[in-house]
């Protein structure tokens, strides 16, 4: 037995073209082919594969058989990857990282992180964010290892960079201290918390 030969990227997109469309003259007329053009890609592609893709007989609207849907769900895959591989070079041309290592101090308020990701993903879907979440001065030492290229931390992470680093402020968060009712700190004739800090980030 003869095995399947490799469909054509073009003979996926005219089948796909028919099963959106649903019908052959419509395919064509999307695609700017004559009929004659979509039923020959069609057969050729049934020939390679040693399969019948379309019941013909069953309706007036070609109708896929059993092994047209398996070869039609492996064609959008196909099709979406080649989409994507596209976009991918596209933005390469234009100068976009094809990824990006962002580490976070853990510290983070994580509604501000989700909106700030979400935003990335809309902007740049091209890029590939790999997302490392960091404390106690491991955010700094991933950025200066290379290990992420870029990292938001607290002030005190970018005094231990010293001149290594390039940084910018971009926000803050509200710190407020707490401790159990018979812990000592909480002792005394004032309990309040006496304040919070706002550390910025960078």
């Amino acid at each position: 037995m003869n095995e399947p030969g490799a469909p054509t990227l073009d003979q996926l997109n005219v089948l796909l073209a028919v099963v959106e469309t649903g019908g052959f003259a419509s395919a064509a007329r999307r695609l700017n082919r004559a009929n004659s053009v979509i039923s020959y890609a069609i057969a050729n592609l049934e020939t390679q594969l040693g399969l019948v893709l379309f019941d013909r007989d069953a309706a007036k609207r070609p109708v896929l058989t059993e092994a047209g849907k398996v070869v039609v769900a492996q064609a959008r895959v196909i099709a979406g990857d080649v989409a994507s591989l596209r976009a991918k070079a596209k933005g390469l041309t234009q100068g976009l990282e094809a990824e990006v290592n962002l580490v976070l101090d853990v510290m983070l308020p994580t509604e501000r992180v989700v909106d700030a990701l979400r935003a990335f993903r809309e902007t740049f879907p091209t890029v590939t964010l790999r997302l490392h979440v960091e404390g106690l001065g491991a955010v700094t030492q991933m950025v200066l290892d290379r290990a992420a290229t870029l990292g938001v931390a607290g002030p005190l992470e970018v005094v231990h960079g010293g001149d290594e680093l390039d940084y910018i402020a971009v926000g803050s968060t509200i710190l407020i201290p707490v401790a159990a009712p018979d812990h000592p700190l909480a002792q005394g004739a004032n309990r309040r918390a006496r304040g919070a800090a706002k550390p910025s980030w960078c």
